[in-house]
């Protein structure tokens, strides 16, 4: 990512220039393919207690729809361990948004259906060390 975390690609992903906004590039990841990036020994970024945002396009293929937390369909994650503001998940678990850091997950109201593509925005807002704004919003409209 950015030269600055090494990674490898699962099954050939490819960056593409310009990027989505006609500037830059973007990795184009093909579902039909299974594509992916695995990012070899990321460092922990302690997003925690940090304010930021995250975009991404994502036009799912086909949906886990159980009960079973097995089955969440992954936009992005990141894992230190199972203790509340350690395990950063932006998922879809039965056709809804969910973001969370364990334990303080916020869902999101619209339905997600398979072959439509979404603009999926997160942005969390910290305030204090104990008080954060966590929103999501899809093609514009906050869920």
């Amino acid at each position: 990512m950015y030269n600055n975390y090494p990674g490898f690609g699962i099954n050939n992903p490819t960056y593409s220039s310009p990027g989505i906004n006609g500037y830059g590039k973007c990795l184009y990841l093909n579902a039909t393919q299974n594509q992916s990036v695995t990012i070899d020994s990321p460092p922990f970024l302690n997003m925690a207690y940090t304010s930021f945002s995250l975009v991404a396009w994502v036009k799912p293929t086909t949906l886990h729809n159980g009960t079973n937390s097995y089955e969440d369909n992954a936009i992005f994650g990141q894992f230190e361990n199972n203790t509340l503001d350690h395990s950063l998940h932006i998922i879809i678990r039965r056709q809804k948004i969910y973001l969370g850091f364990f334990a303080d997950d916020v869902q999101g109201n619209m339905t997600i259906y398979p072959g439509n593509w979404y603009h999926v925005c997160i942005h969390i807002l910290c305030f204090f060390v104990n008080q954060k704004e966590m929103i999501l919003i899809s093609d514009g409209i906050r869920l």
